[in-house]
């Protein structure tokens, strides 16, 4: 099923920025990108074909998500009792407290293929090469923000979820330094 498995040598947004551009015309029409801490939830037919089909029936899709298992979400109070003597803030932003995909709702759109309740998650998403190649590649809300700007949709597939295996812990790892993430995701995206 896939064409090249690569391993980059560090987590680093800008190394697979710089892959995507340096491959993209390569792919045609489409890619798909998952990292290796997820994990896709089998469906019939495929997670694959669905979205393919999903795009072949809309040509303004160019970025294409599926749905987070929220339950893989760790909450504030199982965070304190692992973490006592951290603090609430640094807690909050370590369970990913304020990310949109917590309240996600899948049931809300049942009836839907496609919905919008936030940006498709970078972790796993299939891209149409040819939007990409207009506005560039970017990091997931970034490149989001540019697909609209620029007349394109992009949605959450409705019938194909994941797991972020991430979530099932505190974010990565205990000294994992979010104030210099945030910043270096605003630098990035500047």
């Amino acid at each position: 099923m896939f064409d090249e498995i690569v391993r980059m040598e560090r987590d680093d947004p800008r190394l697979l920025i710089e892959f995507v551009k340096r491959h993209l015309d390569d792919w045609s029409p489409y890619f798909v990108y998952v990292e290796s801490d997820v994990v896709v939830e089998v469906t019939e037919p495929c997670w694959l074909k669905q979205w393919v089909d999903l795009m072949d029936a809309n040509p303004q899709l160019a970025m294409l998500g599926s749905a987070i298992n929220t339950s893989d979400f760790i909450d504030l109070d199982q965070a304190k009792a692992l973490h006592p003597d951290e603090d609430e803030v640094t807690l909050r932003q370590r369970i990913k407290a304020m990310s949109s995909e917590r309240t996600q709702n899948v049931e809300t759109a049942r009836d839907e293929a496609l919905f919008r309740p936030h940006n498709p998650a970078g972790r796993f998403m299939m891209l149409r090469t040819s939007p990409l190649r207009e506005v560039g590649a970017a990091e997931d809300h970034t490149l989001h923000s540019r697909l609209r700007a620029a007349g394109y949709d992009t949605a959450i597939a409705t019938r194909v979820r994941h797991r972020h295996l991430s979530l099932l812990h505190l974010y990565d790892y205990p000294d994992y330094d979010l104030e210099r993430r945030n910043a270096y995701f605003h630098k990035l995206n500047e």
